[in-house]
């Protein structure tokens, strides 16, 4: 049933989109069946495409010990996709589709090297409409709420296109106006991280010229499974909050190591 509806969303998104795709392989010179049906068919001439490219890339990333493995698996499932794996457009999307998921998954996201390193997505600040989103949903669960917002999605939607300020001496210092209340902002600011994986950001809500409310979160970022516009599988860089601790004086919270200090007081990271 999953593969059903798999099939049905990718030929839906394929039949809405503009976008031209070829083979990677010249369909002049296709001479079997499934070549053939390959280049006669929009969503399968894209997903070829995307393999292709996606193999290449796991030539560059990978180990060559590594990508030898994985130059046999590819052989072996050209074979099976021949003989008897593309039975039909049908089938042969959901075989395309499984073995484009299986190579994403040895790759290493860009996104997520990116964020790691510098807290940016794309060369842009993480919207603080985003961290402000985890806080109210996890401001009244303990433990908190599991939730990952999809920041690809996220970035490309109305809800957090409003403009930010970023101060001129720390980028990482934005602050978002509150729209129903004169005076009232949202910022953060990026201490670090406290593993290579786990980054401690201080928030800070302000409502009439005073501080409201002050906190420590630890964020985790990683990548989900996902579609691209045009229907492709593809993978999504994810946010989520796997620890949050409420201050009282945004000036005694500092990071030190695998400590955070809050309020005079060290909490150790588990």
């Amino acid at each position: 049933m999953k593969r059903l509806m798999l099939f049905l969303s990718i030929v839906l998104l394929f039949v809405q989109s503009n976008t031209v795709f070829s083979a990677g392989f010249d369909c002049k010179k296709a001479s079997t069946k499934v070549e053939k049906l390959i280049c006669g068919n929009s969503v399968l001439n894209a997903l070829d495409e995307k393999l292709n490219e996606t193999y290449f890339k796991t030539k560059k990333q990978l180990p060559k010990k590594q990508f030898d493995s994985v130059q046999k698996e590819q052989k072996k499932w050209v074979k099976s996709r021949n003989k008897s794996l593309c039975r039909d457009e049908k089938s042969c999307i959901i075989a395309y589709c499984d073995r484009l998921r299986k190579l994403q998954n040895l790759l290493v996201s860009p996104f997520l090297t990116e964020v790691n390193k510098s807290f940016t997505y794309r060369q842009q600040v993480i919207h603080p409409g985003l961290i402000k989103e985890f806080e109210i949903l996890n401001s009244d669960n303990d433990p908190p709420m599991t939730v990952a917002v999809d920041i690809d999605a996220s970035f490309k939607s109305n809800e957090y296109s409003e403009d930010v300020e970023v101060s001129k001496d720390e980028w990482n210092l934005i602050k978002v106006p509150n729209e129903y209340e004169e005076g009232a902002f949202y910022k953060y600011k990026w201490l670090g991280k406290i593993r290579p994986d786990i980054h401690v950001v201080k928030t800070l809500s302000w409502e009439g010229g005073r501080m409201v409310e002050c906190s420590v979160i630890c964020v985790k970022f990683s990548i989900r499974n996902g579609y691209d516009v045009n229907g492709l599988p593809s993978q999504r860089l994810t946010m989520n909050v796997v620890k949050r601790i409420y201050a009282s004086d945004d000036s005694k919270i500092k990071l030190l190591d695998d400590r955070i200090i809050c309020d005079g007081s060290e909490s150790v990271f588990y």
